[in-house]
């Protein structure tokens, strides 16, 4: 039982321990139960698309999935909560503007984006995802429920710079997790892997060529890549000053050239603050413990600067 291994290793957090062993447990026990359920009749039937691809109802929108995945039993069966927990957080901050626009960095299929179109319909979305499965899935519901005026979707990855360069792909059958899709190899991925060749360019030359948006809230889950992303967006977060949502993983930064205390650092004297989802201030005296149980955060512009 690998993940039982990976629950009794000092690696993780607590917090990244008990979900993935709740994760596990529920799509065993899920899966179980579709095995001695009798066949029912669909009540709205959609075509599967082709192999390892499904779709269902999600949040009022037809979502494409990749069937192989945990996540996507956890997801039918209404179990999922990792997202939909992030995506409460940006809900109530994108409530807080009068024409709310969200850009969701590493919008892996979805998820988050039809969280927040579901509570927030008039929200103008941004999304980037340059990994080659995700961005497929998350087009094609993008398509099917007409979103196109909604969602502009850019299959391409952000950074500190311009140019095209090489990105981690998972092959692996359980690839909806993503835990490893990034520039660098974090170690996290599971099963065959492959790189492939990607666009990069800076949220400051999408931001100038896109019109300049007021952009309220920025979500990003890079799988370690955010200061870098952060790096090559000065203009654009002095103009807009966005709330931030974004991962501070040690399971993904331990290969990247800085570190959870440089991220704090950073946006500090570009001032921001950080706080946990819950609420409490981050600071560098604080953050090895905090880390220990919080992999998600929000960074808000200090007083004065807003």
């Amino acid at each position: 039982m690998n993940f039982v291994r990976i629950i009794l290793s000092g690696d993780l957090s607590i917090y990244t321990k008990l979900e993935i062993l709740k994760q596990k447990a529920m799509a065993f026990t899920i899966k179980l139960l579709n095995i001695f359920k009798k066949p029912q009749a669909v009540e709205s039937p959609i075509k599967q698309p082709g192999s390892g691809i499904g779709t269902f109802n999600y949040k009022g929108f037809i979502f494409y999935y990749n069937n192989h995945g945990i996540r996507a039993d956890l997801l039918k069966s209404g179990n999922w909560s990792y997202d939909q927990e992030i995506a409460s957080s940006i809900i109530a901050e994108l409530t807080k503007s009068s024409a709310p626009v969200f850009l969701d960095i590493g919008a892996h299929a979805g998820f988050i984006t039809l969280n927040i179109l579901e509570k927030v319909p008039s929200a103008q979305v941004f999304a980037f995802e340059p990994g080659i499965l995700q961005s497929s899935l998350f087009e094609k519901t993008i398509k099917a429920n007409n979103l196109n005026d909604k969602v502009i979707l850019y299959r391409e990855a952000l950074g500190r710079e311009t140019g095209i360069t090489s990105f981690i792909c998972q092959e692996s059958p359980d690839v909806d997790w993503s835990m490893n899709n990034g520039f660098l190899d974090t170690g996290r991925g599971k099963g065959k892997q492959k790189r492939v060749e990607v666009k990069v360019q800076t949220v400051d030359k999408w931001w100038k060529e896109a019109g300049q948006p007021k952009v309220s809230v920025v979500k990003m889950d890079t799988e370690g890549a955010e200061l870098w992303i952060l790096q090559g967006g000065t203009e654009f977060l002095s103009a807009c000053k966005p709330a931030i949502f974004l991962e501070i993983n040690p399971l993904n930064l331990h290969v990247y050239p800085y570190g959870a205390r440089d991220i704090l650092v950073w946006l500090d004297n570009h001032n921001y603050c950080v706080e946990t989802l819950g609420g409490v201030r981050v600071v560098p005296d604080n953050l090895k413990r905090i880390l220990k149980d919080n992999e998600f955060f929000v960074a808000r512009p200090n007083a004065g600067h807003e």
